[in-house]
């Protein structure tokens, strides 16, 4: 079993965890207002940090939810697939390095964002990685990176309505020239 590299007993974890809380809070709770989540919501908050958010989902939901884990099989194939990728050349997180280069270039207001997509199968994102897969099954069984138990779970998935994913972040990274 891994080990949680930020304990909560570590000096300092209080701290980063209030400014991480006063980072992002703002930006959860208006996405939360604006799905309606109030009254008789079924809430689950995964990654608590300090607690700060699922305190505020208490003050506004009535107690319950169901609690969401990944399926194994489906993590393996993620990890076969990113190994996969990094043979291949693909970074997929290049794009934390944008704003340092961009800055490093003289642009300044440097700034960013990311975003996410939750899906389930049956829906045009499990049907675009289903695509996806398909095409690349051939490359993928030869670099032994995934097997065909591997694909065909995930491509099952992929057509299960009642499985639930997200994708990787999508980032926009943006600064302005000097004077500009």
């Amino acid at each position: 079993m891994s080990k949680y590299v930020l304990d909560h007993h570590l000096e300092g974890e209080r701290a980063r965890l209030a400014l991480m809380s006063r980072l992002l809070d703002p930006m959860h709770r208006r996405h939360l207002e604006s799905l309606g989540v109030g009254p008789g919501a079924r809430t689950l908050e995964v990654g608590c940090g300090n607690g700060s958010i699922s305190g505020w989902l208490a003050e506004r939901v009535s107690p319950g939810g169901e609690a969401v884990a990944a399926r194994p099989e489906a993590k393996a194939f993620w990890d076969g697939w990113l190994a996969w990728s990094r043979d291949q050349g693909i970074d997929y997180h290049v794009c934390r390095a944008l704003a340092p280069r961009l800055a490093s270039m003289g642009l300044e207001a440097v700034a960013g964002t990311a975003e996410t997509a939750v899906y389930n199968g049956g829906s045009p994102w499990a049907d675009y990685w289903t695509a996806t897969i398909v095409e690349l099954r051939k490359p993928l069984l030869a670099s032994g990176r995934l097997d065909d138990a591997l694909i065909d779970g995930f491509l099952a998935h992929c057509a299960d309505p009642g499985w639930w994913t997200q994708t990787i972040a999508f980032t926009a990274v943006h600064g302005r020239a000097p004077g500009g």
